[in-house]
C-alpha cells in the first residue's frame, strides 16, 4: 500500500485552517485518515528542535503572535522566543498518546518523515551537525521503528531526510537502527546519487523527476522511492502504480480519495 504523508501536516484542505508543521496539523492528518507526516527540524539559538519549514520567521509567524522581527534567523531566536511553534520532542510524545489511544496490534503505528534542516549556505549552518545527533538522540530515546518497515510495536516509524547526504551518513552513524531518505532537488542526477546510496533506506525525487526509469533504478538498489510534493491525486495514484512506497502530498484527503481510501 502507497503510504499517504501529509506535507507538514493537515494544514490545506482540513476544516479549519492550522498553521504548518503544527503538532495539531499532524494529529488531524492522522484523524483524516493519513498514514503519516513529514515536519522539518530547525534548532534554536538555545538548542531545542522547532518545527519550521524557512529559515527566518515570516509573515505567518507574526500572525501567530511571535513578537520576533520578520526575518529573524530560527538559528538566532530563543525557543522562548518562538513559542508559538511546535518542537519535535512535543510532537513524539503527541504521536505516542495518538498511537496508543486506539491501534490495535495489528495496526500500524504512524509515519514522521522528519527531514532536517540544516544546510550547507543556510544561517547557522553547523558543520558539527549538531542538529543531527539531537534529533537521533530524540528519535532513539521516544522508541521510534524504521520506515518503510513494519511498527514493531514501536508508537511511531520515522524516516529523516535531507538533500544533505553527509548529515543523513552521520544520522545512521549514531542511531542505525533508523531509516534514511535522500532528498534531491527537482532536475538532480539521480544517477549519480543512487551510485552513492550506502546505507539509504529511501529516496525522494522531486514529482515531476519520479518516472518509471527511476523506479526501476531504485528497485535495482533496493531503495524506497517517496516522491514530493504530490497534489494532483490521478499523479498520486499513477506513483503508487508504479511502486512509490509513499507519497509527501499537501493534500492528503483529496490523495486518500483517489487511492480509494477516503
Amino acid at each position: 500500500m502507497t503510504a499517504v504523508i501529509a506535507h507538514r501536516g493537515d494544514w490545506l484542505e482540513g476544516p479549519g485552517p492550522l498553521p504548518q508543521n503544527s503538532v495539531a496539523a499532524v494529529l488531524q492528518a492522522l484523524d483524516a485518515g493519513a498514514d503519516g507526516a513529514e515536519v522539518d527540524a530547525r534548532m534554536t539559538a538555545d538548542g531545542v528542535i522547532v518545527l519550521h519549514h524557512d529559515a527566518h520567521l515570516g509573515a505567518d509567524d507574526a500572525g501567530a503572535g511571535c513578537r520576533l522581527p520578520s526575518g529573524t534567523a530560527i538559528c538566532d531566536a530563543r525557543a522562548n522566543e518562538v513559542g508559538h511553534l511546535g518542537t519535535l520532542s512535543g510532537l513524539l510524545e503527541a504521536l505516542a498518546e495518538w498511537a496508543g489511544r486506539g491501534a490495535g496490534a495489528g495496526e500500524e503505528a504512524p509515519v514522521l518523515n522528519v527531514e532536517l534542516k540544516d544546510l550547507p549556505g543556510e544561517p547557522g549552518w553547523d558543520a558539527g551537525y549538531h542538529l543531527v545527533h539531537d534529533v537521533a538522540r530524540l528519535l532513539v530515546e521516544a522508541g521510534a521503528g524504521e520506515w518503510p518497515g513494519p511498527r514493531g510495536g514501536a508508537p511511531v516509524r520515522v524516516i529523516v531526510s535531507s538533500f544533505d547526504p553527509v548529515a543523513l551518513a552521520e544520522l545512521r552513524r549514531l542511531a542505525p537502527g533508523l531509516a534514511t531518505g535522500l532528498l534531491l532537488a527537482p532536475g538532480a542526477d539521480w544517477r549519480a546519487a543512487f551510485s552513492g546510496a550506502v546505507g539509504l533506506r529511501a529516496v525522494n525525487p522531486a514529482d515531476a523527476d519520479a518516472g518509471p526509469e527511476l523506479f526501476a533504478a531504485a528497485s535495482a538498489a533496493g531503495l524506497a522511492v517517496v516522491p514530493w510534493t504530490v497534489d494532483d491525486p490521478a499523479r498520486a495514484a499513477a506513483l503508487g502504480a508504479m511502486g512509490a512506497a509513499g507519497v509527501i502530498t499537501n493534500r492528503p484527503r483529496s490523495v486518500l480519495a483517489a487511492l480509494g481510501r477516503s
